[in-house]
């Protein structure tokens, strides 16, 4: 499991019905409640494709679409799991939407709230005696013997259960309905958590309601965001990296307010036609003028057939598709020097979080970085991003939390589903390449259907997912460099060169793809 940067602020008033990353409310005065979420507390709104989808998905597992509705304030948090996992949150969390890696489709995870409201909307129930209800109370599990009574109930349902016709706890079902009542043992129910209350819904809110609440706030979070910029940055020395993301679309209204006059976006070429379109948007609606170097897509295709594919642990493409164009563009633009502005915050991972604010590019010699909103989170992010009625990427309203390459090695499966969902005749071109890939090595058939190939040396929880032999995949495809000492095997791997233009960028006379691959596999 990832590693957490800690929780962002996220509170909620239930006066207000408003959720807030302040400790008082914005519009009452009054203290906020904690919002009991997965930490790191990432929150965005939940857009209408992926409010849709979601609905779909509640359907097809059996459980009723209104279990979330759409005249009601939801947000979205991403937790840690496996694979894919976002909360989807009210008052407090009614569900998690979830890829199941194992069995290859989506699922939903209930929640206290959505067992509330399932029970409210007259879903499947089972009603127990005294004794049992007390014990699943405490959460412990269901056994045949407690069940008085039963709905036609199927193994693997969401069930409230029931005493006295109130909701006591809920679980998924271990057995059928009608088991249940004739068996005097067994497993029923397996019980993940105690019910009490009635549902919480904020009808009548949306988020630009929010937004204009903490107006404000956004207007002293750009305050203390531009007076960094303009006490780390020279402005004439100076760009705005945007990837087609509302962190970097904030980052571009700081870099205007600061004096910076331009910012460049690098097409890798693996972007969604959605991204492109957003940075002539957004240099339209900020007022700053945005460079966009076009990348070759098939470089991607073609270092990954002649070579590797990229990976976690060795991200070549960052290198040939973003760093090799930002590297003649800082070169061209200002010779040995310069400063960035990007959008890079704590609360995105444990490694951003360890950085601070300004460091120096470890792949861009003469590259300064500087972060004026690293302390933002998510949730202060689109406050702005709504406040200032900036034209955010469409992407994010079908259930996307960050932009980049749709193939992307950091993603979840789950990613890929809804990149697939959105542009099908895009992953598939990815999908064909990554298949003879897999047929040329002979490797098994769980090194893409799991996308092991997102890890050069698999670790971490897909190793208890995928077979032996494609957690070693890294030593099959660069198995005949093993005796090879590195440099050498990169020196000589240029006269077969893929071209993907990093070594001539970085003036290097040997291969970095294939060198960093084979220390990271045989450890050299």
């Amino acid at each position: 499991m990832e590693k957490l940067p800690g929780k962002a602020p996220a509170y909620v008033c239930q006066e207000c019905e408003l959720v807030t990353p302040l400790r008082r409310c914005p519009e009452c005065g009054e203290g906020t409640d904690p919002l009991r979420v997965t930490p790191p507390a990432e929150l965005r709104p939940v857009g209408p494709g992926y409010l849709e989808f979601i609905r779909e998905v509640l359907v097809e597992e059996g459980l009723p679409a209104d279990l979330v509705r759409d005249d009601e304030l939801l947000l979205a948090n991403r937790a840690p799991d496996l694979d894919y996992l976002d909360e989807i949150v009210a008052a407090e969390p009614v569900l998690a939407l979830r890829y199941d890696l194992r069995k290859d489709r989506w699922t939903i995870v209930l929640k206290p709230e959505g067992a509330r409201r399932l029970h409210e909307l007259g879903g499947k129930s089972i009603e127990v005696d005294r004794g049992a209800a007390e014990a699943v109370r405490e959460g412990k599990n269901l056994f045949a013997p407690g069940v008085t009574s039963a709905d036609d109930v199927e193994p693997g349902e969401w069930v409230v259960i029931e005493h006295g016709g109130r909701p006591v706890a809920f679980g998924r079902a271990r057995m059928s309905g009608d088991e249940m009542v004739r068996r005097n043992r067994g497993l029923a129910v397996e019980v993940r958590g105690a019910v009490e209350g009635s549902p919480t819904y904020f009808r009548g809110r949306d988020f630009e309601d929010v937004a204009r609440a903490h107006e404000e706030y956004v207007s002293e979070r750009l305050e203390e965001a531009v007076t960094f910029a303009r006490e780390n940055v020279s402005p004439s020395r100076t760009f705005a990296s945007f990837s087609g993301g509302k962190d970097s679309l904030v980052t571009l209204v700081v870099a205007a307010e600061a004096g910076v006059e331009r910012a460049l976006f690098v097409d890798t070429g693996m972007e969604l036609p959605e991204t492109v379109e957003a940075a002539d948007r957004a240099a339209e609606a900020v007022g700053i003028d945005v460079e966009i170097v076009e990348g070759d897509p098939e470089i991607f295709h073609r270092v990954t057939e002649a070579l590797l594919p990229p990976s976690r642990d060795n991200r070549w493409c960052t290198l040939a598709a973003k760093l090799t164009p930002v590297t003649r563009y800082v070169r061209s633009e200002f010779g040995r020097g310069c400063y960035t502005l990007v959008g890079v915050r704590r609360y995105e991972s444990e490694a951003r979080s360890e950085r601070g604010r300004v460091w120096d590019s470890d792949a861009v010699p003469g590259q300064v970085n500087v972060a004026p909103i690293f302390d933002w989170s998510s949730l202060d992010v689109w406050l702005c991003v709504h406040s200032k009625d900036l034209p955010y990427n469409p992407l994010y309203d079908e259930g996307f939390d960050r932009i980049g390459c749709y193939m992307c090695p950091a993603s979840k499966v789950g990613d890929f589903r809804l990149s697939e969902r959105v542009h099908p005749e895009l992953w598939e071109g990815w999908m064909e390449t990554l298949e003879r890939y897999r047929e040329r090595h002979g490797l098994p058939r769980d090194w893409l259907r799991y996308h092991v190939w997102r890890w050069l040396r698999p670790e971490g929880e897909i190793r208890k997912v995928a077979s032996e032999e494609s957690l070693r995949w890294g030593e099959r495809v660069l198995g005949r460099w093993r005796e090879v000492p590195p440099e050498e095997a990169a020196r000589g791997f240029r006269r077969e060169c893929p071209g993907c233009g990093y070594c001539g960028a970085v003036g290097s006379n040997r291969c970095e793809i294939l060198e960093a691959s084979l220390r990271r596999v045989f450890g050299r």
